[in-house]
C-alpha cells in the first residue's frame, strides 16, 4: 500500500557566503507514534522521530554543494499524518530566508523562529505560542490564530503596527526592541496581562489603551524579557 504523504510547511531559502551559510536544522517535538521527513531540497532527506523521555529532536543539514555559494533550495516538512508536529525550533538564521509557509500543521501549538520574512500562518491555526524574533516583515498577520496566548516578537526592527483584535486569549506580549512599532491593536474583551516593552515607543493611545487592558486583568507593563518554553538544544536526529 502506497503511503500519502501530506506537505505541512516549506521554506524558501537562499545559501549565503559566510562559514556557515550553508548549514541548517530544526529541533521538532511529534506526536508519539509519528515521523516527519524534512525533504531538504537537493535531493536528500532526514527523519524527524519522535523520542520517548526527550521535549525535541533534530535534524541538521550542510549543504555541500553551497559552500561559499548563494544558492536556493526549497525545504519541505512531509508526513502521513498532519497532526504530527507540535512544535518546532528552526535553525536557518545563517541562511537568508525568503518565505515561510504553514500549509497544513493543526497540532502545532508551539513555534520559535528567528528571521521570518514572507510567512503565511493560515496552516498553524492552533499556535499558542509564537517567538518571532527579529521578523523582517512590516506588519504580522495573526488573525488566523485565535487561541494565541503568548507572543514574542522581539528586535523586530521592520514592525510598525500590531493588530490584536482576533487574538483575544493572548496574555502576554513581548514588544521590546521593535525600534519602529508605534500601534498596537487589541479587543475589549482582550485577556492581556503583562506586556514587555523594554525600548519601544509606542504612541501615547496604544500605551494608554494597554495600560488599563492590562490593569483590568489584574497584569503589568515591565521590561523584564518573557521567557521562551522551549531551549535549542535537541537530542537525537540525523545530518545528511
Amino acid at each position: 500500500m502506497t503511503m500519502q504523504f501530506k506537505r505541512l510547511l516549506h521554506i524558501s531559502i537562499n545559501t549565503l557566503e559566510w562559514t556557515e551559510g550553508n548549514h541548517v536544522w530544526f529541533d521538532a517535538a511529534l506526536k508519539p507514534g509519528t515521523s516527519i521527513e524534512v525533504h531538504w531540497g537537493d535531493g536528500t532527506h532526514s527523519t524527524l522521530r519522535h523520542q520517548p523521555g526527550y521535549a525535541m529532536s533534530r535534524v541538521a543539514h550542510y549543504y555541500k554543494d553551497a559552500e561559499k555559494k548563494e544558492l536556493p533550495y526549497q525545504i519541505e516538512f512531509l508526513s502521513e499524518d498532519c497532526e504530527s508536529l507540535t512544535a518546532l525550533i528552526d535553525g536557518t538564521w545563517e541562511t537568508n530566508v525568503n518565505r515561510v509557509v504553514f500549509e497544513d500543521c493543526p497540532s502545532l501549538t508551539y513555534l520559535q523562529y528567528v528571521q521570518l520574512q514572507n510567512v503565511d500562518f493560515a496552516g498553524c491555526p492552533n499556535l499558542e505560542t509564537l517567538e518571532a524574533t527579529e521578523c523582517y516583515d512590516d506588519n504580522l498577520d495573526l488573525s488566523t490564530m485565535p487561541r494565541l496566548r503568548k507572543l514574542i516578537i522581539r528586535s523586530s526592527k521592520n514592525l510598525t503596527s500590531l493588530n490584536l483584535t482576533k487574538n483575544v486569549d493572548l496574555e502576554e506580549l513581548d514588544i521590546s526592541l521593535c525600534d519602529m512599532l508605534r500601534k498596537i491593536a487589541v479587543s475589549n474583551s482582550s485577556k492581556l496581562r503583562i506586556v514587555v516593552n523594554d525600548y519601544a515607543d509606542l504612541d501615547a493611545h496604544t500605551q494608554k489603551w494597554l495600560q488599563a487592558t492590562v490593569t483590568r486583568n489584574g497584569g503589568r507593563i515591565q521590561q523584564e524579557w518573557l521567557d521562551t518554553g522551549f531551549a535549542s538544544v535537541g537530542c537525537f536526529g540525523e545530518e545528511s
